[in-house]
């Protein structure tokens, strides 16, 4: 079962939300027909929400992977720390 990761749903919705607000609202005040304001905004939100969503994602992986290298570096450096000399030497030849 996979884990929904809800900082990133939370991020892109409310990222798409402000962009729907801020279109509808602009077109709205300059075209004043509603319908084609509500298109627009839909239209920007998902397109908006969709590069976000991809934008964070890539971001946090990138995050994820540099702190589970920095995890593994932190178990090697205790496992040699705990190791005798001769086994250091042995696993550095």
């Amino acid at each position: 079962m996979t884990r929904i990761n809800l900082p990133l749903v939370l991020d892109t919705l409310f990222a798409a939300l402000c962009s729907f607000l801020l279109s509808f609202t602009a077109i709205r005040y300059y075209s004043k027909n509603a319908a084609i304001a509500l298109f627009i905004a839909i239209a920007t939100a998902v397109i908006f929400g969709t590069l976000c969503f991809l934008y964070i994602s890539k971001r946090q992986s990138a995050a994820f992977l540099i702190s589970k290298n920095q995890r593994e570096k932190r178990l090697l450096s205790l496992h040699l720390s705990l190791s005798t000399d001769e086994t250091v030497m042995k696993i550095f030849e």
